[in-house]
């Protein structure tokens, strides 16, 4: 496979020694890459994302996250099965680390507004209960954001997911970064824009 372009998200250290990450661009597809790397430097390319309508495309600035399972899992902000909102609208995906990759959801945008969210830019968060948490950058209302103000979401391992939340300016809006999940059981994270003087928020959400 082609090796990738623009590895924007951090690596993750897998259960096996190795790092994994993802680049933005190149591959196949010309559209991203999920790869492996060895202490040593060498290098594997595991997936090629090819992008709408079978796959997604270019993952964004969120790591991935390797599950109990000891699959990994991480979202890309294109792509997938609906080619209804700005571009493609998102997906979240599995990738086995042998390279078996699975397309877990794709987000859609229905008008008249995007309830469920598109554009997934940040990286996924696996809570206690097992589920996967994290962020859209769009979609929810669009009175309030041309393209809405992104969501929170869980999604579970099979692929269905759940809107937890919609953000509005007063609150926060257009959330890129992955969520924490703290001590308590609930989450925290960042929006970008919005809130009291529109230079973003810091926000907690409860799992649910």
């Amino acid at each position: 496979m082609t090796p990738g372009g623009f590895p924007f998200a951090a690596l993750v250290q897998g259960t096996d020694g190795n790092f994994y990450g993802t680049t933005a661009s190149g591959g196949s597809g010309d559209v991203g890459t999920v790869f492996k790397i060895t202490p040593s430097g060498t290098l594997t390319t595991l997936h090629s994302f090819e992008g709408y309508p079978t796959d997604g495309a270019a993952p964004g600035i969120g790591a991935l996250v390797q599950a109990a399972d000891g699959n990994f899992y991480g979202t890309t902000r294109y792509g997938g099965a609906h080619n209804g909102c700005i571009e493609t609208c998102g997906t979240v995906f599995k990738i086995t680390p042998q390279g078996a990759e699975t397309t877990l959801y794709s987000f859609s945008c229905p008008p008249p507004d995007c309830p469920g969210g598109f554009s997934p830019a940040g990286g996924l968060v696996q809570g206690t209960d097992g589920n996967f948490y994290g962020t859209t950058q769009y979609g929810g209302d669009t009175n309030d954001c041309p393209y809405g103000c992104g969501t929170v979401f869980n999604i579970t391992a099979e692929g269905i997911l759940t809107t937890l939340y919609v953000f509005h300016v007063t609150d926060g809006s257009y959330p890129v970064t992955s969520l924490v999940q703290a001590t308590d059981g609930n989450f925290y994270g960042t929006t970008t824009e919005g809130g009291g003087a529109d230079a973003g928020t810091l926000f907690r959400i409860t799992a649910q």
